[in-house]
């Protein structure tokens, strides 16, 4: 607080020893409020403010008895303030990955422009089971990026969590960053808090441009594939009823050709999945079993004339499945009997 009045007040601001602003108040201090507004880059990690305030004239007025003021003029002896200012920069924005891989789930998160190193903490927990928490020191390389003006770091936190600790289902994991100024829990307050969903629901596939009825001597190509957003790999394989892989390199395309050299009594096929993660259900099968029909090309008819009836027989060979004959008779352009 400045004293009012006709007190001269002399003030030096010094940074690092180094003099930003010398001035007196109350009408000199131009350089003060200049100074304040002074951008501070984070690569300056030993910033010592020192303030020195010295006050002058200061009057004080003293009244005897006999009626004579006294006027005494002091010097205050200089006031001094020192202070150390840290400088950080806090995490503005935090890019996460997550993947499956083998038995392991993966979470791989990466913050830039920070200062100073970043600590890092994750946390997973499971949406239905909110008590088994898994909360775990993450794994950091903070790795420095300098420029011209500042001195910056790059951080990689990433944690890996076995299957044996995980169950199927929805999780959601919480990622907390901040730069460590201090070494203790108060740089918390700085903190920059990301949350991410992770599906490891079981897989689920379904068959798409699979024809139940086949006609023979034509050409299929049946898609089966996933309808989750599970993180859980899983590839997909075709088999036949005889347990070879007809789809190579785990293709999610079925193609074959409905002709007469395939057995139509076991004319069916397998979609599995196929996954490293070995949980109870993980691995599911579709079993797609189409009906290859042979439709009539050639047909003949007979018909043989009884005294009392007419006898109508027709026949065609190389059908599938077994025929059913609908016969109509006219006469006169009207129909008279049907079968």
């Amino acid at each position: 607080m400045i004293p009012a009045g006709e007190i001269i007040t002399h003030i030096v601001i010094e940074k690092d020893e180094t003099p930003m602003t010398n001035c007196l108040l109350p009408n000199n201090c131009t350089d003060y409020i200049r100074d304040y507004r002074t951008t501070l880059f984070v690569n300056e990690t030993s910033q010592v403010i020192s303030i020195t305030v010295t006050m002058y004239n200061v009057t004080r007025k003293r009244t005897y008895k006999n009626g004579i003021n006294w006027f005494i003029v002091y010097n205050f002896n200089v006031s001094k303030f020192i202070c150390k200012i840290l400088i950080f920069a806090r995490i503005k924005s935090i890019s996460c990955n997550t993947q499956m891989l083998d038995d392991t789930l993966n979470i791989i998160c990466i913050a830039s422009n920070i200062y100073h190193e970043t600590q890092c903490d994750i946390s997973v927990k499971h949406t239905e089971k909110k008590k088994n928490m898994i909360s775990i020191q993450s794994i950091n390389n903070n790795r420095e990026m300098s420029s011209s003006e500042k001195t910056v770091f790059k951080t990689v936190c990433s944690v890996f969590i076995s299957r044996e600790d995980l169950s199927p289902g929805q999780y959601e994991a919480v990622v907390t960053m901040y730069p460590n100024i201090t070494g203790t829990n108060d740089d918390k307050q700085f903190s920059t808090v990301h949350s991410l969903s992770v599906n490891l629901e079981y897989p689920s596939i379904t068959v798409k441009n699979c024809p139940e009825i086949i006609e023979e001597n034509t050409e299929v190509t049946c898609t089966c594939e996933r309808t989750d957003k599970s993180l859980i790999n899983v590839s997909i394989v075709w088999f036949d009823s005889s347990g070879h892989i007809i789809a190579s390199n785990g293709s999610p395309h079925l193609k074959f050709k409905a002709t007469s050299n395939i057995n139509r009594d076991q004319a069916y096929f397998y979609c599995k999945t196929q996954s490293w993660v070995r949980w109870e259900h993980s691995n599911i099968t579709i079993v797609y079993k189409p009906i290859i029909i042979v439709t009539v090309k050639n047909h003949t008819c007979k018909h043989e004339n009884l005294p009392h009836e007419v006898t109508v027989t027709c026949e065609t060979d190389l059908i599938y499945p077994a025929a059913k004959c609908h016969y109509t008779i006219y006469y006169n352009h009207v129909s008279i009997f049907q079968s």
